[in-house]
């Protein structure tokens, strides 16, 4: 029996096909195989090494640091108290502006048509008090005339004031000099009275916040002078006087402090930066102390790796003031808990460790 030759076709193709698939699976699973041998895979049969000291207490000394953060001296969103289209935009974001610059102008057109004849009635009005003021004096007509006119005139003059002040709040200026972070508006804008136009930060001056122990409060009063540094100009060093000090503590006992700094033009400070505030403690209290190489994280944020049994787990703490490369622990540890100082980068919660 002959076969016909499209039935050869379709079986040859199919055969090769089979071979090709088998070879491609074949290749696919070796590449796999030497990926995967290529992949590290952590052996969690091993235990990870570290070097830990324990949490002691001590004195610090008596020069101490406490970190805070600069915010804006003042800053707040500049509202407009007129209504109307904003017919002139003279601001753009991150600007600085000096007070009493224009950030936006609302078209007045209608306002000063009708100041126009405000005007032109209160003329009108102090010259029938004038006329009505002879007349009187000369007993021609009845004093109540002229207290009517009087009445206008000052209705007239009233209006005109009130016209005047509406006009000038078409104009939006900048209340204090400053750097506009936000601008909320376009040209064109339809604006109501009330509406934010842009939000303005004062960083001629910054308030440096901290946090100071209950048992340093008393080393600072309102208008003292101190020196504030950061870590983003290690070279300089900033005067700064007191502002506040704080009347409530929060549950660790500690009381904010508000230092106000003088911005500078060769080290420029931004709101949001880091600020730490040195001073000279005179409390001999022994507290809670970690060397600085634990510490994980800012000391805003801070944690550590504390071991127990073999175990390291990650324990955030909370710092208070620091000396050299020695750091307060308000809470979070207790004294003898040992804390990784090395090796920390290859930890994660709950790794299992081997103390060196």
């Amino acid at each position: 029996m002959k076969i016909n030759t499209k039935v050869w076709r379709f079986v040859i193709a199919g055969v090769l096909l089979t071979v090709l698939g088998a070879w491609t699976y074949t290749s696919l699973m070796d590449n796999k195989a030497a990926v995967e041998g290529r992949v590290y895979e952590r052996d969690f049969s091993r235990r990870t090494p570290v070097q830990v000291e324990k949490v002691s207490k001590k004195v610090l000394s008596q020069s101490k640091r406490l970190l805070g953060t600069f915010e804006p001296n003042r800053e707040l969103d500049v509202k407009v108290q007129a209504q109307g289209e904003v017919v002139r935009e003279a601001i753009s974001e991150g600007q600085s502006i000096k007070q009493g610059a224009l950030i936006a102008k609302i078209d007045d057109d209608q306002l000063r048509y009708q100041l126009i004849a405000a005007e032109a009635d209160l003329k009108d009005a102090q010259q029938s008090v004038s006329r009505y003021q002879n007349l009187t004096d000369n007993d021609a007509v009845a004093k109540v005339q002229l207290d009517n006119a009087q009445l206008r005139l000052a209705r007239a003059e009233s209006q005109v004031k009130v016209l005047r002040k509406q006009i000038n709040q078409t104009a939006v200026t900048a209340p204090f000099s400053g750097v506009v972070t936000e601008k909320m508006f376009e040209k064109g804008t339809v604006v109501s009275s009330g509406m934010p136009l842009a939000h303005l930060v004062e960083l001629s001056k910054l308030k440096l916040i901290v946090q100071v122990p209950e048992a340093d409060l008393l080393s600072f009063r309102e208008g003292q002078n101190v020196t504030v540094v950061t870590d983003v100009h290690p070279s300089a060093k900033y005067e700064g006087t007191i502002s506040m000090v704080g009347a409530k503590g929060d549950k660790a006992h500690n009381f904010p402090v508000h230092i106000t700094v003088a911005n500078s033009e060769e080290y420029p400070l931004r709101a949001g930066m880091y600020g730490s505030l040195q001073f000279e403690s005179d409390d001999q209290t022994e507290t809670m102390v970690i060397s600085r190489e634990a510490l994980v994280g800012s000391t805003q944020n801070a944690s550590v790796y504390k071991v127990n049994e073999g175990v390291a787990y990650k324990q955030p703490i909370v710092i208070g003031s620091t000396s050299g490369e020695e750091l307060e622990v308000i809470s979070g540890l207790q004294i003898n808990d040992q804390v990784v100082v090395n090796g920390q980068i290859n930890l994660s919660d709950s790794t299992e460790v081997v103390i060196r």
